[in-house]
């Protein structure tokens, strides 16, 4: 319907299906039982979760995951299948600000500079 590719709609498929599957071995298995105490803790849960080579996932493999699942139950506010959105107010993890690797050179720092002066 929002014209997404076929990437994003599997990206969003698999990001459900962990959620699914993390839900359902606690007993979670309707929308209405999901307070944001409990999407806090399936954010947690991704924090600390090890890929196979025991890397952790990167901040945004896990923005990804809990963006789907508030526009899932943004969703289903929309369609009166719930009453109040437990994920409206859950705090998204905050991206990496990275510094570059390596220091600008003398004439990249000239090119930026003269390219600003011109811009003003």
């Amino acid at each position: 319907m929002r014209n997404y590719t076929p990437d994003t709609i599997e990206g969003r498929r698999d990001a459900l299906k962990v959620f699914l599957l993390w839900a359902q071995e606690r007993d979670l298995t309707q929308p209405a039982a999901i307070t944001k105490a409990i999407l806090e803790s399936y954010q947690r849960h991704l924090w600390r979760w090890r890929k196979k080579n025991g890397m952790p996932l990167g901040i945004s493999t896990q923005r990804s995951r809990l963006g789907t699942l508030k526009d899932l139950f943004k969703y289903l506010v929309r369609q009166d299948a719930l009453s109040a959105n437990p994920a409206s107010e859950l705090e998204m993890p905050r991206l990496e600000k990275r510094l570059p690797n390596e220091a600008l050179g003398i004439q990249q720092v000239a090119c930026s500079t003269s390219r600003t002066s011109a811009i003003r």
